[in-house]
Order: C-alpha cells, then structure tokens, then sequence
C-alpha cells in the first residue's frame, strides 16, 4: 500500500478503440488509475492502492473486456529479508555439546514471510532445530549440539536467504578429558 502499481497495456495488434480501466478495492472503493498513451500503441498505466487488501482491476478496449479481465491483484507489504536479525548465545562462539541452547530470529521490520531455518554439524549432517513462534515477530529457535566442530547455521526469510546467513557457530565439547590423569 502506499506505493505505485504499475503496469502497460499493448493494443499494438488490436487495432485503434477507446481504452478504459477502473479498479476498486475490496470494499469497492474506485482507485484512480492513471493511464499515459506512449503513442505506440502501447499505455503505461499506473495506482496508488491505500490500503494491503484486495484489488479489482478492469480494462476495457472497445468497450469489451480484455482477455483475463478483470484482474485480481492482492495488495501487500513488500518482504525485507536484510531486515531480519539473528542473535542470542547459540550463534555466538562458545557453545558448548550436550548443552541445550538457543537464538532469536527477529523478524519485526522484515514485512510478511515465513522463517526457515537450518543446522547442519561440521559433517554436513542435520541437527535437530526446534522453532518456537513467539507471537511478536520473533523466533526462538532451540537446538542441542552432540559434537564439538563448527556448525553452520542456515535462515531464510519469504523464501530468500537473509544477508547475516550463513552463520558459523563454533561448538566446544563440553568436557575437557586433558585434566584427567591416570
């Protein structure tokens, strides 16, 4: 919402007639469309939906419907993956095995879009993650690491990996057998 929905018209292989086109929201509220004949044959044609719902757009050529008209355009925030954050102990150096631990993915001003996340050990193999929707655009994703080595960590944000990933996660055995003496 709040930002131009743009889109051309061809009529170049339609011949000449009056080309109108009128869109509504989901409440039907008319949406001015501005349309700027190219002098081509070709309109570059333009809206400002006000509101994320639903739209009805109609194009008319000759007074006919277009194939495929009206259309239906569904109105949303755009997804910002560079705007997701990951922090908390579990992507910090220092992580011990055998030790429950955890990280925030935070999600708040990165727009619509589901969060995946992954985390392979040092071999490559899976671990184990469980994701816990906080309910405030935030993710707590918990996972316990069974060896030492360096494990990498994976986040996607609306299908796209984000920008901080991949996270590299040193993790320490959790005991040190070098003090043990026989």
């Amino acid at each position: 919402a709040n930002k131009w929905a743009e889109f051309t018209v061809d009529t170049r292989s339609a011949g000449k007639a009056p080309l109108v086109i009128s869109c509504m929201d989901v409440d039907y509220k008319p949406v001015e469309v501005q349309i700027k004949d190219n002098r081509d044959g070709t309109y570059s044609c333009r809206y400002m939906p006000l509101r994320n719902v639903k739209h009805t757009v109609n194009i008319n050529f000759g007074g006919v419907a277009i194939p495929k008209s009206p259309f239906r355009v569904y109105v949303s925030e755009p997804s910002n993956p560079a705007k997701v954050k990951v922090y908390g102990p579990g992507v910090t150096n220092g992580v011990k095995t055998l030790s429950k631990t955890y990280f925030v993915v935070d999600c708040k001003e990165a727009g619509p879009g589901d969060v995946a996340v992954g985390l392979t050990d040092e071999r490559g193999v899976d671990v184990p993650v469980k994701t816990i929707d906080n309910k405030d655009g935030t993710f707590t994703v918990e996972y316990e690491p069974k060896t030492p080595g360096l494990y990498t960590v994976m986040v996607y944000f609306a299908e796209k990996e984000i920008p901080q990933s991949p996270i590299k996660v040193k993790v320490e055995a959790s005991i040190d057998v070098s003090g043990i003496k026989v």
